[in-house]
């Protein structure tokens, strides 16, 4: 049974709960922002006023000492700083009625010690306790508030510094485009001071058309879409434009946009670069359009009177003729065909330089072709006391698909070199296969010689355009050092590589590889090799040297070899053509003259594209020689004017494009204007009859078929 409470006990009780109410809202009252000794000062004050203590007083932990830091009243006698753990010893704790420990966040920071006159009652204990928990929790929250103060202040001074510091633009704008803040970089770039910029419009700055993007990337997708990276220019403070590369993004506050965050890059210089580099560009792309055009024109300027030369020298060896004059007119007619090699290698090697060529892909057979290409050597080899053989290897196919042409050029050139440069011995060539699949195979080409050989240090810079071993072998061996540099564009086209192992003095190996398409069909056994250790030479007919000077500057050259015999009959026999030759050059006119009537056709002349048009308007013909390049009217022109009278007429008359210009795109040009055919000069006999008699029988294809059957 628990006995009653006395009055003066319910007076003391109710007492000390009045005194702990007062001091718990003295507490609460202390600010947020109060220091830790104002928060313990009005703790200590309110228990010593409430409770009636003699004396309390607060002492912390530090440096393994009990230092006192707050007491009330404020007296100092016998509060001396005691060593950690030492507590028990000092008097004026020994003495005390109640010492609680102060923990904050676990950990124990000091002691409050009360001097209450006498023992402190359980219940007012308990409400001390109360108390002090109740400011240490408000002692750790200060604490975390300060904390997180300190580091948002650190977070904003980082932030700071690195927007001032910033190479880049960094700047502010509200929804209006006012500037809320920029960096010094900012300020560097545009030439204001702070206070200039901050009273400023985005718009200020901008240019015009910039403006105008700027309204519409936000007309079009608002502030809460804008994205991207965007080039506006400015205007500084002095005039001057400045390009900027700018990404921006939305502020947002409240779930709302409240401005934008920009970051931009002065990008001028690199503006003023590229501006740079695409003139450098323009104009290295002017410089190769005038060297094209500088080759086109030099080609007519030099084909057009070695045409007349070597026309004019071969309907002269067709004549009656004294031995010494058939030997002085034969030496006429090698020199300039020596001489035609070299102008088209010239100009072969800036087609193969500018890219301007693609290769064809024919099918054909490769051991028939490898033994055409070799033949014309024979004799050559034969003059100079030397064995030409070759092998093939059973692993190469009968039939692949490539380039022909390109390929008996690179060998042509690699040949003559072998024989060129090999005083006695022998000179070889061998075919084989490095990788093989059901799609193409890599064929594997070896021409070596027994000649003067190749320094080691040369046998990089061989390859290159206008190289020769040395300056010494240019002298005694002639040669322009172009064929190397032609071989290796080709080789690469092909998808190779060349390259050669030799010695100084010990004769040469060049390599090269190329990559041809196989032919699907089941092959003939064949024996385990092909091999010709001596091919028995020949002697050389006037189209095979011709062949050879022109295969190795990349030259072809069409025969009526491939009709069928009763067509090439019957070009032997068809006379009477009207034939109009279109040229301005006297000699070459002459010379076109002269090899037509000789044939038996009808031939009228114009010295110009507009005296060919009044021609065909004049009279009827079947054919029209038509040289590209004349005064007046060109080739090309004549030939679309003629072709737009067609369309009234209901008429076609075959049109034969005759140029010198040796560029890639001339054919396309040529065939594109309307033109039927394209012979190139110097004209070719062969060439140039077989093609009047294809076009003036019409359908070739028919033709041919219906002869045949």
């Amino acid at each position: 049974m628990v006995a009653a409470m006395t009055y003066s006990e319910q007076q003391r009780k109710l007492s000390d709960l009045i005194g702990f109410q007062c001091a718990l809202v003295a507490l609460r009252g202390v600010a947020v922002d109060a220091s830790e000794e104002m928060l313990w000062q009005t703790l200590l004050a309110a228990l010593f006023e409430q409770y009636g203590l003699r004396r309390v007083w607060y002492g912390r932990y530090a440096d393994g000492r009990l230092r006192p830091i707050v007491a009330v009243p404020v007296d100092g006698s016998g509060l001396d700083e005691l060593p950690e753990g030492m507590e028990e010893s000092s008097p004026i704790l020994a003495s005390a009625d109640l010492a609680l420990p102060v923990l904050v966040d676990g950990r124990c920071e000091g002691r409050l010690v009360f001097h209450a006159g006498g023992a402190v009652p359980s219940e007012r204990a308990k409400h001390m306790c109360i108390l002090v928990s109740e400011a240490t929790t408000m002692l750790s929250q200060q604490r975390l508030r300060l904390r997180q103060a300190e580091a948002i202040r650190r977070s904003e001074e980082q932030y700071r510094e690195l927007f001032e510091e910033s190479i880049d633009l960094v700047f502010t704008n509200d929804l209006e485009g006012n500037f809320t803040s920029v960096n010094r970089a900012s300020l560097r770039t545009c030439g204001y001071s702070p206070e200039e910029i901050l009273k400023m419009n985005a718009r200020d700055l901008l240019t015009p058309k910039s403006a105008e993007l700027v309204r519409e990337l936000l007309d079009r997708s608002g502030p809460n879409t804008l994205h991207g990276t965007h080039e506006v220019v400015v205007r500084a403070k002095d005039g001057h434009a400045v390009t900027l590369e700018v990404s921006a993004s939305v502020q947002i506050r409240g779930g709302r946009p409240v401005g934008l965050l920009c970051i931009a890059r002065d990008v001028s210089e690199r503006k003023r670069a590229e501006y740079d580099l695409l003139k450098a560009k323009e104009g290295a792309e002017a410089a190769s359009r005038a060297k094209s055009e500088f080759l086109a024109n030099m080609s007519h300027e030099i084909l057009t009177p070695m045409n007349g030369i070597i026309g004019m020298t071969d309907l002269t060896l067709e004549t009656h003729l004294t031995p010494d004059q058939r030997e002085c007119l034969n030496t006429v007619r090698y020199s300039a065909g020596s001489l035609l090699g070299i102008i088209n290698g010239v100009l072969e090697f800036s087609k193969l330089e500018s890219d301007k060529f693609d290769l064809e892909l024919i099918e054909f057979n490769l051991r028939e072709h490898l033994q055409a290409t070799a033949k014309p050597f024979a004799q050559l080899a034969e003059e100079k006391g030397l064995k030409l053989a070759y092998e093939v290897s059973a692993s190469v196919p009968d039939r692949v698909v490539g380039d022909p042409a390109r390929l008996r050029q690179i060998l042509v050139n690699l040949l003559g070199n072998a024989i060129k440069f090999t005083v006695k011995g022998k000179v070889s060539l061998y075919v084989g296969t490095d990788v093989s699949d059901d799609e193409s195979v890599l064929l594997h080409f070896v021409i070596a010689d027994t000649g003067i050989g190749i320094p080691r240090v040369m046998h990089k810079i061989i390859f290159e355009a206008f190289v020769q071993a040395d300056g010494a072998t240019t002298r005694r061996f002639g040669g322009t050092g172009l064929g190397l540099a032609i071989s290796t564009h080709l080789v690469e086209k092909m998808g190779g590589r060349i390259w050669v192992e030799s010695e100084e003095g010990s004769g040469s190996r060049f390599h090269f590889t190329a990559r041809l398409g196989r032919v699907q069909v089941a092959e003939w056994p064949r024996p385990a090799a092909e091999s010709s250790p001596v091919l028995v030479p020949k002697p050389l007919q006037q189209s095979e040297w011709r062949q050879t000077i022109m295969g190795a500057s990349g030259t072809q050259s069409r025969d009526t070899d491939d009709l069928h015999p009763a067509v090439q009959r019957l070009a032997e026999t068809r006379k009477g053509i009207r034939i109009l030759v279109a040229e301005d050059n006297p000699v070459n006119r002459l010379l076109a003259v002269r090899l037509l009537e000789k044939q038996g056709h009808k031939v009228q002349t114009a010295a110009d594209g507009l005296e060919a048009l009044r021609e065909v308007e004049k009279q009827d013909f079947e054919l029209v020689l038509m040289d590209v390049q004349m005064p007046e009217m060109d080739g090309v022109e004549a030939t679309k004017a003629i072709r737009q009278r067609e369309k009234q007429t209901r008429k076609h008359v075959s049109i034969v494009a005759v140029t010198a210009h040796a560029m890639a795109a001339d054919r396309e040009i040529c065939l594109a204007a309307g033109m039927d055919g394209y012979i190139s000069k110097p004209i070719n006999k062969e060439e140039l009859l077989s093609t009047i008699e294809r076009l003036t029988l019409g359908n070739s294809a028919l033709a041919h078929q219906a002869i045949c059957r």
